[in-house]
């Protein structure tokens, strides 16, 4: 019979311990279950074949107007970047620009879209 005060089990520390290491035991044992069946599960791939190297592609012809304009954008984001603190101005300049490009940009690359 229990002891009163002890639950039924007749335990107080010593019980739960023994139960929390029982429940630990048991997780990990149904982990590992788990994972033994999920491997067992999948099937066996095929091996795949090489691939063929691919004959490289022909460059796209570039048209040197649209070079010329990112090139710039760039040498422009590349100098402004140099700089360690820029000041207002030159950041205003700089956005101004630097939007006149893209839009140069971006209307050579529809007339060159127009063309082909």
């Amino acid at each position: 019979a229990p002891l009163p005060g002890r639950g039924p089990l007749g335990g107080g520390r010593e019980t739960r311990y023994l139960a929390t290491v029982a429940i630990a035991i048991a997780v990990a044992m149904a982990g590992a279950l788990l994972l033994f069946l999920a491997r067992r599960r999948r099937p066996a791939a095929a091996p795949v074949p090489p691939l063929a190297p691919l004959a490289p592609a022909a460059p796209a012809p570039i048209d040197d107007e649209t070079a010329r304009l990112a090139r710039t954008i760039a040498e422009l984001d590349a100098e402004f970047e140099r700089r360690a603190s820029p000041t207002p101005e030159e950041r205003a300049a700089y956005d101004a620009r630097r939007m006149e490009l893209k839009h140069a940009l971006a209307r050579a690359l529809d007339a060159r879209r127009q063309h082909v």
